[in-house]
C-alpha cells in the first residue's frame, strides 16, 4: 500500500510530461478528435451506461485506501468485478470467451512463474556463495555516498531491463541491492519505485520489450517504426526517473 502511494507524484509528473508531448505533437500534425456531436440525452445516456466501468477504480483504489484488501488483492478484486460487468451487465463476453481468457491468463502466468523458478535460483546462489556479502562490502568500503550509489542501481537496472522480463529482474538483483541500500541509509520505498520505474522502461527497450511487441500486434506496425516513434516518450520516462533518483522526498 504504501509503495502504491509512493507512485502517486511520480505518476502524475509523468502522465502530465506524456500528455504535454502529445498535445505539441497533435497540434503539429493536425490530429483532430472524435467530430460527433451529442444531445444532451445522449450524453446523459452514455454517462449512465459508463457508471459500472467508472465504479471499478472507485471500488479498488476505495477498497485499498479503506484497508479492506491490499494493492495486490486489488487485482483479484478488479478482474471479478470486470468478470461480472462484461458478462452480465454489458454482455459483451460470453461464456466461452471466459473460458479461453482464463486459460490464456493460466498459460501466460506459468511463464511468469518459471522466470521467478530460476530466478529465485540465482537470488539462493547468490547469497549462498557469498557475492551478496561481498558486494555490500565492496560498495560500502569503496567510499561512495547515497546518490553515486543510486546511480549506479539505476544505470544497472537499466541495462538488465534490455534482456530480461521485469519480473526476473526483481528476482535477481534486490536480493543484492537491498542490503547495499540498507547500508548506506537508501529508503526501501525509494528503491522500489526506481525498481518500477525502470522495469516500465525495460518493457519499451528493445530486444525484450513486451510493449512494443503488443504496440506491433494491435497495429500491425513493424518494431522498429514503434521504437523510433516511441524515443521522445522513453525520453520523458528518463526525466522524470531522474527526478525520482535525486528528489527522495517526493517518494517518502
Amino acid at each position: 500500500t504504501k509503495m502504491f502511494t509512493a507512485g502517486f507524484i511520480p505518476g502524475f509528473m509523468l502522465g502530465g510530461g506524456l500528455c504535454l508531448y502529445n498535445y505539441f505533437v497533435s497540434k503539429k500534425r493536425g490530429y483532430r478528435g472524435n467530430t460527433v456531436t451529442m444531445t444532451r440525452k445522449e450524453k446523459i445516456n452514455t454517462f449512465k451506461g459508463a457508471i459500472p466501468a467508472i465504479l471499478m477504480p472507485v471500488i479498488v483504489l476505495g477498497g485499498i485506501y479503506s484497508g479492506i484488501f491490499t494493492a495486490t488483492e486489488a487485482g483479484a478484486v478488479s478482474c471479478v468485478y470486470a468478470l461480472i460487468v462484461a458478462v452480465f451487465i454489458y454482455k459483451t463476453l460470453t461464456w466461452k470467451e471466459v473460458l479461453r481468457i482464463i486459460r490464456d491468463s493460466a498459460v501466460a502466468c506459468s511463464v511468469i512463474l518459471f522466470i521467478m523458478g530460476t530466478s529465485t535460483v540465482f537470488s539462493w546462489l547468490f547469497t549462498v556463495s557469498g557475492i551478496s556479502g561481498w558486494l555490500v562490502s565492496s560498495v560500502t568500503g569503496a567510499g561512495l555516498g547515497y546518490y553515486p550509489i543510486l546511480l549506479i542501481i539505476t544505470v544497472i537496472l537499466l541495462i538488465f531491463g534490455f534482456f530480461l522480463e521485469g519480473i526476473a529482474t526483481v528476482s535477481m538483483l534486490l536480493p543484492l541491492f537491498i542490503p547495499i541500500a540498507q547500508a548506506v541509509g537508501i529508503d526501501l520505498l525509494h528503491l522500489g519505485m526506481i525498481v518500477t520505474m525502470t522495469n516500465v522502461m525495460g518493457c519499451m527497450t528493445p530486444p525484450v520489450a513486451n510493449n512494443i511487441f503488443a504496440a506491433s500486434t494491435f497495429t500491425g506496425l513493424p518494431m522498429g517504426r514503434i521504437s523510433r516513434g516511441e524515443l521522445p516518450y522513453l525520453g520523458c520516462f528518463f526525466v522524470v526517473l531522474l527526478i525520482v533518483v535525486f528528489c527522495p522526498g517526493l517518494i517518502t
